[in-house]
């Protein structure tokens, strides 16, 4: 069970950069709770790992570093917008692999954290969809690395990241 005072939106809300230190040391905290939940739940100690690494990518990277976005209210476009633009431009050799990796630990922990703190469910349903669209990725990928010298814009259109506030 995670710690109900870790699930305060206002934990999260990000102003500030003192708001982005606070909410990352309670994204951290959050983080080790739900590895501590899945080793409960019968996870290995190396999946357990792999999926609260996964998560920790996208919420303290992503949505808190990047986006500046609470991670207990993300937009439901925040996987799509990830996974098929922030990491593969962020990411000296995009991988497949990691990034499904990275999306299992996402999906695993919004279910979790659903159990606790609903989320509204067409954003949940979004988020859960968009962590297991492998030929979705694996498309953007291969259009990433063919990319002709004018083709960057078009292809950052397809799935845009909108301009940070």
């Amino acid at each position: 069970m995670l710690n109900p005072q870790l699930l305060d939106p206002q934990l999260y809300q990000i102003d500030s950069l003192t708001d982005e230190i606070r909410a990352d040391q309670n994204c951290a905290t959050l983080l080790r709770q739900i590895h501590q939940q899945l080793l409960q739940q019968g996870e290995s100690p190396l999946q357990a790992g792999l999926l609260a690494r996964g998560a920790d990518y996208f919420l303290r990277d992503f949505l808190i570093g990047h986006r500046r976005q609470n991670i207990l209210c993300p937009p439901a476009e925040a996987v799509w917008q990830f996974g098929g633009h922030w990491y593969i431009i962020q990411n000296l050799e995009p991988d497949l692999d990691i990034l499904m990796d990275i999306l299992s630990g996402v999906a695993t922990f919004y279910r979790l954290l659903h159990e606790q703190f609903p989320l509204p469910p067409a954003t949940l349903e979004r988020l859960l969809q968009d962590c297991h669209q492998r030929d979705i990725y694996a498309c953007r990928l291969e259009q990433f690395w063919g990319l002709a010298p004018d083709g960057y814009d078009k292809w950052r259109q397809d799935c845009p990241l909108p301009p940070l506030n």
